[in-house]
C-alpha cells in the first residue's frame, strides 16, 4: 500500500514521527511486532480510514485511525 514516496506519521510514547519511504514504515511497523513478539506479546492492528482525498492521479491522503490490541503472554487483550 505505502509506496516509494509515501509519508506516516507514526505514534510514539514520546509524540509523533514523521517518516518518509515505504522502507522507513514498513521497518517502523516491524520494529514495533518484532519487539512485542521478543517480550511474549502479540499484537493485533485494525486501520480505518475515514477520509480519503485523491492529489492528482498517483496520490491521496488517507485519514482515519486505528486499534491495537495488545495481548501479553499471560493475561487479557489490551485494546
Amino acid at each position: 500500500i505505502y509506496t516509494d514516496r509515501a509519508g506516516y506519521l507514526q505514534p510514539g510514547p514520546q509524540g509523533f514521527t514523521w517518516q518518509v519511504g515505504r522502507e522507513p514504515i514498513v521497518g517502523g511497523f516491524r520494529s514495533f511486532f518484532d519487539g512485542a513478539r521478543a517480550q511474549g506479546q502479540t499484537l493485533d492492528i485494525d486501520f480505518r480510514v475515514v477520509s480519503r482525498v485523491m492529489q492528482g492521479d498517483d496520490a491521496a491522503v488517507d485519514i482515519g485511525h486505528f486499534k491495537l490490541t495488545v495481548t501479553p503472554a499471560q493475561g487479557q487483550p489490551q485494546v
